[in-house]
């Protein structure tokens, strides 16, 4: 089967195991395996995922099929009490985020205007 650009971060779990049941017959041990990994790993090399140990052959087939459309980051700048960035998402839709060095701890702010032009 060919390749399909998903964005694999919009998926339900109940979506993801119905895509899974259908175009590979897996059921749910590989679609809770492949939701876990992605979501507490936050990488896209399916092949570490736990569960998957096992079955590398599938792993690799589904980091194939199933590519992540990651932003890239746009502009990176700061200093050594922060660091400011945008990333820019495929459909030009762009989220600016700052670093800011705590006592200790860093924060991270995420902009929850992504792609707004007002003011």
């Amino acid at each position: 089967m060919p390749a399909m650009l998903i964005d694999n971060l919009n998926f339900s779990y109940q979506e993801l195991l119905s895509l899974f049941e259908k175009r590979y017959q897996k059921g749910a041990y590989h679609s809770k395996a492949f939701f876990k990994g992605l979501y507490s790993l936050a990488h896209s090399k399916v092949s570490a995922y736990p569960g998957f140990e096992a079955n590398q052959s599938f792993a690799r087939q589904l980091e194939g099929d199933l590519p992540f459309a990651l932003p890239k980051p746009d502009k990176i700048f700061g200093d050594k009490t922060h660091i400011k960035f945008s990333l820019l998402f495929e459909d030009n839709v762009f989220s600016e985020s700052v670093i800011i060095a705590m006592h200790g701890y860093y924060t991270l702010c995420l902009s929850s205007q992504s792609g707004c032009k007002w003011g």
